[in-house]
C-alpha cells in the first residue's frame, strides 16, 4: 500500500506537449497549459467553521444526514497502469458509494487506456485522464519512479488550468465523506498527511516527515511554483536512473524540498504519544502549519493524523474522525503466503496484491477484539472463503486465477 528555475522547467515540460483530445466522453490526454500569469480566483461557497480558531486545523461538517450536498469543484485523482486496474476500479467504485463525483483514474501507460476504453464500451463508467511516461521500462522500479515524474508533471498541468487537485494512491481507503471544496476554502495553498518516518535522513532532522500520496494542492500561483520547483527537481536528482532521466522517488525529493524551503510553526503542537503503542509514540499526531521561505506567499497545513492516517496494516483509524487511511503493507508472511498461494502469479501482474490487502485490511478493522493475530486470521480467512464475490466486480477484463 507507498517537488526558481522556471526557465528550465518550461523548456522541460515544453518539450513533452502532447496535443489535447478525448479518446472517450471522459478520458482526455493531457498537455502542458501556458501560465499566463494572473492570479487565479474562485468564488467562496458558505461552508462553516472552515479554519479553527487556533489555526491548527480544519473543521468538518459532520456526516450527511440527508442534506443536500453541493457539487465539488476539486478534482481528485488516483493513477493506475493495466496492471494495477483491479485497485484502481475498486477505489473508483468506493468514492463514489461514497457520493464523490469527480473521482478521476490517471492512466499512465496504453494498455491502461485500452483497458478502461473497453470496459466503458460494455457500460462501465469511469472518469479518465491519460498521462504517460514517455516510454515502456523493463524494471517495475525504475517504471514507478517514472510515474512519480509524470505524476508531478500531471498535478502542474492541471493547477496551471485552474483546477485544484487532491492527489491519493488507488489503494488509499476513504471512510467517509468529506466536501473537496473545504479544503479549497481553508486558505492554504497545500495540505499534506504526515509519513511514518520516511525518508529517515529527514525524519532524524526535523522529526517528522509528509507523504507524497496524499495531498490537497490549490491552483493558485504560489502552488503552482512549488510544483515547478518539485519537477525540476525530480528531473535533476538522483534518482535511479541518474539525472535527467524524468524519475525519482517523488516522496524523497518532496520533503528534501520542504525540509529546505518552509518554516514550520511547531510551537502548538501537543502530545507526540499514544499510549500502549511503541510503535508510533515518536510520531507526531496533530498537524501545524508553515510558509515557504522561497516561494512567497505559499501557505500550507499539515492534517492531523487521525484525521489522514498513515499506519502499520494493524493499525485501524483511531475514531470517527478519519476521513482517510493508508496502511501499510502486511507485513506477516505466513498470512500473504495464503493469499498470494491463492492467486498464483496473477497476484502481482494483474494487482491482487493491493486489491486483496486493501479487503483484508477493511474486514480487519470491523473485527471487534483486542487479540490482533487472531483478528488477522479471522479477516485473511473471511477472504480466503470470500474472495471471488468479493473482488469480481473489479476483475472484469482483467484475467487473473480466480
Amino acid at each position: 500500500m507507498h517537488h526558481p528555475i522556471r526557465i528550465i522547467v518550461g523548456v522541460l515540460i515544453a518539450s513533452s506537449v502532447l496535443n489535447t483530445f478525448m479518446i472517450s466522453s471522459s478520458t482526455h490526454y493531457l498537455r502542458n497549459e501556458d501560465d499566463s500569469g494572473d492570479e487565479i480566483t474562485f468564488t467562496k461557497d458558505d461552508f462553516e467553521d472552515i479554519v479553527s480558531n487556533d489555526n491548527r486545523g480544519i473543521h468538518l461538517p459532520p456526516p450527511s444526514s440527508g442534506n443536500i450536498r453541493k457539487p465539488d469543484t476539486v478534482k481528485i485523482v488516483a493513477f493506475t497502469d493495466h496492471s494495477f486496474a483491479p485497485i484502481g476500479q475498486w477505489w473508483y467504485q468506493k468514492m463514489e458509494d461514497l457520493s464523490y463525483t469527480t473521482q478521476t483514474l490517471v492512466l499512465f501507460e496504453p494498455m491502461a487506456v485500452a483497458h478502461f476504453d473497453k470496459l466503458r464500451q460494455k457500460g462501465h463508467h469511469f472518469q479518465t485522464d491519460v498521462q504517460l511516461i514517455d516510454q515502456p521500462v523493463a524494471k517495475r522500479r525504475f517504471k514507478v519512479h517514472r510515474l512519480w515524474y509524470v505524476r508531478i508533471l500531471y498535478c502542474l498541468n492541471q493547477l496551471k488550468s485552474g483546477q485544484s487537485l487532491v492527489l491519493t494512491d488507488s489503494d488509499n481507503v476513504f471512510l467517509r465523506y468529506v466536501p473537496l471544496d473545504t479544503f479549497e476554502q481553508s486558505g492554504y495553498d497545500a495540505i499534506f498527511s504526515f509519513e511514518q518516518r520516511y525518508p529517515e535522513h529527514i525524519f532524524k532532522q526535523q522529526g517528522f516527515v509528509l507523504c507524497g500520496g496524499m495531498t490537497y494542492l490549490k491552483a493558485t500561483n504560489a502552488t503552482i511554483q512549488i510544483m515547478e520547483r518539485l519537477l525540476y527537481n525530480c528531473f535533476n536528482g538522483d534518482g535511479r536512473e541518474g539525472r535527467g532521466s524524468k524519475s525519482c522517488d517523488d516522496q524523497v525529493v518532496w520533503n528534501q524540498m520542504l525540509f529546505k524551503e518552509m518554516r514550520w510553526d511547531m510551537n502548538n503542537t501537543r502530545s507526540q504519544k499514544i499510549d500502549g503503542n511503541a510503535s508510533t509514540n515518536d510520531l507526531l499526531q496533530h498537524g501545524f502549519e508553515g510558509h515557504s521561505a522561497v516561494v512567497p506567499n505559499f501557505h500550507a497545513m499539515i492534517w492531523d493524523r487521525n484525521f489522514s492516517h498513515r499506519g502499520r496494516f494493524e493499525e485501524c483509524p483511531f475514531d470517527d474522525k478519519a476521513w482517510v487511511s493508508m496502511p501499510n503493507p502486511l507485513k506477516d508472511e505466513r498470512l500473504e503466503k495464503i493469499v498470494r498461494g491463492r492467486h498464483g502469479r496473477f497476484a502481482q501482474q494483474y494487482g491482487l496484491d493491493e486489491l486483496s490487502m486493501v479487503l483484508i485490511w477493511e474486514k480487519f478493522c470491523a473485527i471487534n477484539g483486542t487479540d490482533v493475530n487472531q483478528r488477522l486470521d479471522e479477516a485473511v480467512s473471511f477472504y480466503m472463503e470470500n474472495f471471488k464475490e468479493l473482488i469480481s466486480p473489479f476483475v472484469n477484463d482483467t484475467r487473473g486465477n480466480l
